[in-house]
């Protein structure tokens, strides 16, 4: 079991019930993410209790993870530490170093976002999220790092090697695939009448996805177009970082077309 708390600091009397909501709302979609992505479950293994509710400059609630009762007598690990874990130093990681925190796709970036401009509007003046050991307060500083990380800078030809999860076709056909080694999410769009069946094989296996690679300012990979999905065999693992592996780093391509060519098997 884990514990978690959300603030919403204001004025009481000044915080209004639908930004409340909102920041709540945001938050736990946040973290139901989170939990998707570690335990390999499509909407996540585990429901959250409120256990806390209080003034605290602000507002302040509390929630208990228990994992979801149709698993728990199926053996399923709990991941509950990990996730909360996880949502704290992910928003660690996008208020004090400004970068892509784990198992964070572009759409949680994007939710984020969203709970970070309530700041400053009907009574919120911040947040902050802890668990027993730690705390973190989110300002609008968390705001300004997601604007810099959305965007895409610059473009590459390579490939993606990770566990394919999350496929969704709504709109654009897209999954995800969470590095092996970084657990970095990102979001791969694909042609749904000519990947659709092999997606579907490839849900929480090993994949290599090759394509055009889309960076923000920080070379991090957020999108990949894909051109050929492969799924991977067990004894294709990426080597450990002890064994000297290194993220790859692509440059953009001469001669984009030939390299596409190559990729798609032309």
């Amino acid at each position: 079991m884990a514990h978690l708390q959300f603030e919403i600091k204001g004025d009481l009397g000044n915080i209004s019930v639908a930004t409340f909501m909102s920041g709540v709302n945001y938050a736990f979609g946040i973290l139901r993410d989170f939990d998707a992505a570690i335990s390999g479950l499509r909407g996540g293994s585990l429901r959250w209790y409120i256990s806390d509710f209080r003034e605290h400059n602000g507002l302040l609630i509390g929630v208990d993870s228990r994992l979801k009762e149709s698993l728990s007598k199926m053996h399923i690990q709990d991941v509950s530490v990990p996730v909360a874990r996880s949502f704290i130093e992910g928003f660690n990681d996008l208020e004090h170093r400004a970068v892509t925190p784990p198992y964070m796709s572009e759409f949680g970036l994007i939710k984020a976002q969203n709970m970070v401009s309530l700041i400053g509007r009907n009574g919120a003046k911040g947040f902050r999220v802890s668990d027993p050991e730690q705390s973190i307060d989110v300002t609008s500083a968390t705001s300004e790092h997601i604007k810099q990380l959305l965007p895409i800078k610059r473009t590459a030809i390579g490939s993606i090697e990770g566990t394919l999860e999350q496929i969704s076709v709504h709109k654009i056909p897209r999954f995800v695939v969470y590095h092996a080694i970084t657990k970095h999410a990102v979001t791969c769009e694909f042609d749904l009448d000519k990947f659709i069946d092999k997606v579907n094989r490839a849900l929480g296996k090993r994949v290599n996805v090759a394509g055009v690679l889309k960076k923000n300012f920080k070379g991090e990979t957020m999108r990949i177009s894909a051109e050929n999905i492969r799924i991977m065999s067990e004894s294709s693992l990426i080597p450990t970082a002890a064994q000297g592996w290194q993220e790859p780093e692509f440059i953009d391509a001469p001669d984009s077309a030939e390299m596409l060519r190559r990729i798609r098997g032309g």
